[in-house]
């Protein structure tokens, strides 16, 4: 069964956060951090231009960020972009790719 879409109107700030299943470490190193900030520069760069970046903390099992999209459902395409390309590069770097879920669940906002 598919997830209800989220409502995320734009022109509002969200704290937004995810946070890894199982306790898995996201950032051993600070390659690990350099690489997450690479995809939300290229999130932010080439793909939502209009997506703000208000502030970020990176902790070892997940990531809190405050975004201020434009516009309505902006926040979810984001969210899902970055996501899953970290999720993917993640994977490729540790060769552990299909095996498992790296985020406990979608992201939460507030």
């Amino acid at each position: 069964m598919a997830r209800k879409p989220r409502f995320a109107p734009g022109g509002l700030a969200y704290h937004v956060m995810n946070r890894t299943w199982g306790d898995i470490e996201l950032f051993e190193d600070a390659g690990d951090y350099e690489a997450f900030e690479r995809v939300l520069a290229e999130a932010l760069g080439e793909r939502e231009e209009s997506m703000r970046l208000c502030a970020s903390c990176l902790m070892p099992n997940h990531f809190h960020l405050v975004l201020w999209p434009a516009e309505d459902g902006q926040l979810s395409r984001f969210m899902q972009w970055v996501s899953m390309t970290r999720a993917q590069r993640w994977h490729a770097h540790r060769h552990s790719g299909g095996r498992g879920h790296l985020y406990q669940s979608r992201f939460k906002s507030f």
